[in-house]
């Protein structure tokens, strides 16, 4: 089953966990390739833009097919220190961890 509707991109499902020095944010996102997140902050504001595609059988071959961009915001405000970030993705999950001010 897919949480697409016709017409509709995927919804990331996004976990935010708070610890003592920092926080992490877990974003699944099933159609995005490793390099194709880019990832900013600016004012206290996580901006996430990401490619979307879905695999389409051709010629015995599975080829990736372009079905939109995903757009993302977070505000954290003034709680996070400067702009340094982390970020590690695995197949489709992205790891963001941001320190706290």
């Amino acid at each position: 089953m897919s949480n697409r509707l016709p017409g509709k991109l995927p919804s990331p499902r996004v976990d935010l966990i708070e610890r003592t020095s920092d926080y992490r944010l877990f974003l699944e996102l099933p159609g995005s390739a490793v390099g194709d997140v880019e990832l900013e902050i600016e004012n206290g504001v996580l901006r996430l833009t990401t490619l979307l595609s879905q695999s389409s059988p051709s010629e015995s071959r599975a080829r990736p097919v372009p079905i939109g961009r995903l757009e993302l915001s977070v505000d954290f405000g003034d709680l996070l220190s400067g702009d340094d970030l982390q970020a590690v993705q695995q197949q489709s999950v992205l790891l963001v961890t941001l320190p706290k001010a």
